[in-house]
Formats: structure tokens, C-alpha cells, sequence
């Protein structure tokens, strides 16, 4: 069945479109018959080098009663941990929109893992606005490809 013009999504839909290191947050602006997207926010994480963010020493501890101590390595891949923190950062905004009433519905357009680690970082009430997710990376788009996609009727895939 094809859309009709009152069903498609409303100005207070937002698109999240996102990978682990940016995002944008559109919406779409109705004119008469015409439809734009509109950029409410970017965001973006700067990925700086390993060497930048890490030491080459290793960490070090001491065994209980005295001893020699021992060197560690670390646990965690930096990178990773500033990707979960740009996710978590983005859910928070989007969230909080939700909660202000902002927006009504969320399309979420998001690289597979990011969709997955946004999914679980969203609150409930944000969750349950989420209307479409689409495991796509757009964010390498530029924005008049990124409209382009969005207006599509196909709807994206």
C-alpha cells in the first residue's frame, strides 16, 4: 500500500543518523508539497591517535606483603571506550528530547553496532518513540545525498 501524503512522518520526526564517531539529527520541513530535511544538530568525536590517548609504560601494582611488584596491561581498547561514551552521550541528547516533547517519533538510521549499543542506551520512554531502525551507515553521506536518501519513498533500503 502505498503512503499517503498524511502518512508520512511529521516535522517532529527525528532521523538519527550515526556511527560510533558522529552523528546528525534531522528532521523533516514541510513546504506546500515539498519536503526538506532539516540538520537540528551534528555531533562528532574526534578519533585521535592510539598514541595520543595511551602511554607506552604499563600500569604496575604491588602484591599484598610487600614483594616485587608486577607490571599490567590494560583492559580496555581506548578507542572503544570514546566510541561507548559518544553513544552514550547521543542517546542522552535524544532521550532528553523525547522527555522535553521535542519530537514524537524517532527513526533511527545508525552503522549495526552503534544501532545495537544505542538501542541499550536509550531511556524506555525514548525507546518506545523509536518507529524504524535501519542498520545502515549513511553518515559517510553528504547532506544533499543524505536528503535525498531520506526523501526516497522506497524508504532507505
Amino acid at each position: 500500500m502505498a503512503k499517503g501524503r498524511n502518512d508520512l512522518p511529521g516535522e517532529r520526526t527525528w532521523y538519527v543518523v550515526a556511527d560510533s564517531a558522529q552523528a546528525r539529527i534531522l528532521y523533516m520541513k514541510r513546504r506546500g508539497r515539498r519536503r526538506r530535511a532539516r540538520l537540528l544538530k551534528e555531533l562528532a568525536q574526534p578519533v585521535p591517535p592510539t598514541r595520543d590517548i595511551v602511554t607506552d609504560r604499563r600500569g604496575s601494582g604491588r602484591l599484598r606483603g610487600g614483594g616485587r611488584g608486577y607490571a599490567m596491561d590494560s583492559r580496555s581498547d581506548p578507542h572503544e571506550e570514546q566510541k561507548r561514551a559518544f553513544v552514550r552521550e547521543l542517546a542522552r541528547l535524544v532521550s532528553r528530547a523525547v522527555l522535553d516533547h521535542r519530537c514524537d517519533e524517532l527513526i533511527v538510521i545508525a552503522a549495526p553496532r552503534t544501532l545495537g549499543e544505542l538501542r541499550g542506551q536509550l531511556e524506555g520512554y525514548a525507546r518506545n518513540r523509536v518507529v524504524r531502525e535501519i542498520p545502515k551507515d549513511l553518515t559517510c553521506l553528504s547532506r544533499a545525498e543524505l536528503e535525498a536518501r531520506l526523501l526516497q519513498p522506497t524508504g532507505l533500503v
